[in-house]
């Protein structure tokens, strides 16, 4: 999250105009903070998916936060809601 609240912000010097950039990094940064707050409901969840070597899990984490302030992610919750269903997409891709 961070790293593409990163990425925004580097992009409002080429888009000058998107009012939508900022923020987008704005709220990717509060979510790396709810992140760290993660309910066990949550880790659950996300916990079958998880590998920190998982090229699949960054891929669909960066998928995820590229979405975030251009479609209706509004909490940790909801960005959960996306990962994971972003997630079962490419599970079924790759059966």
């Amino acid at each position: 999250m961070r790293r593409t609240a990163t990425w925004r912000r580097a992009l409002r010097r080429k888009f000058q105009n998107d009012p939508r950039l900022l923020p987008a990094a704005e709220e990717l940064d509060r979510l790396a903070i709810e992140a760290g707050e993660m309910t066990d409901n949550d880790w659950a969840r996300l916990s079958p998916h998880y590998h920190w070597t998982s090229q699949t899990w960054s891929d669909a984490v960066s998928q995820t936060s590229r979405l975030v302030g251009f479609s209706a992610i509004s909490s940790f919750a909801e960005f959960v809601d996306c990962l994971v269903g972003i997630l079962a997409e490419q599970n079924e891709i790759a059966a």
